[in-house]
């Protein structure tokens, strides 16, 4: 009687402990959606079409204003992507479709790119990135709070510069 007992409070706590991850792994993770929906414009993106394109900068804008740092594994997606798209579409293209966003938008792509990659090859995208607001994100204001918790002080903030 009492193996059967233990062999069914096992069974009971075995089946709610499956239960659980199962439920928790099915629940989609706010702080990843910038990253899905970066790969999800990616295709329309390449392709020029606007909306796409509009998708992949706001991408850039969610991620940012995240109260995390930028960086890690989905801001390096953002990267690459928001470079493979200027790749595949052409300074002309990806300059005019960011153009039409609001400046803290094209803020927020700077943040998400890497100036080497963009200047060298990318001069009307590159001067508009430049010319864009230097804003304070959340994610630059964790970042600087990650450097203050270890007792020391955040690099300087890298300016775009013409």
């Amino acid at each position: 009687m009492k193996k059967q007992y233990y062999t069914l409070v096992t069974c009971v706590l075995l089946a709610m402990v499956l239960t659980g991850c199962g439920n928790v792994a099915n629940k989609p993770d706010p702080t990843r959606q910038a990253w899905r929906d970066s790969w999800g414009s990616l295709p329309d993106a390449k392709a020029g079409k606007l909306q796409g394109l509009h998708r992949s900068f706001q991408a850039a804008h969610d991620q940012v204003e995240m109260p995390f740092a930028n960086g890690g594994e989905d801001a390096e997606a953002i990267a690459e992507n928001l470079q493979a798209i200027l790749d595949a579409v052409g300074d002309q293209v990806f300059s005019e479709a960011l153009q039409r966003e609001v400046a803290e938008t094209r803020s927020a792509v700077r943040d998400c790119m890497f100036e080497r990659s963009v200047k060298k090859n990318y001069p009307m995208t590159h001067k508009l990135l430049c010319e864009a607001p230097h804003i304070k994100w959340p994610s630059r204001v964790a970042y600087e709070r990650s450097w203050t918790e270890m007792g020391q002080v955040a690099p300087d903030e890298e300016i775009w510069k013409p």
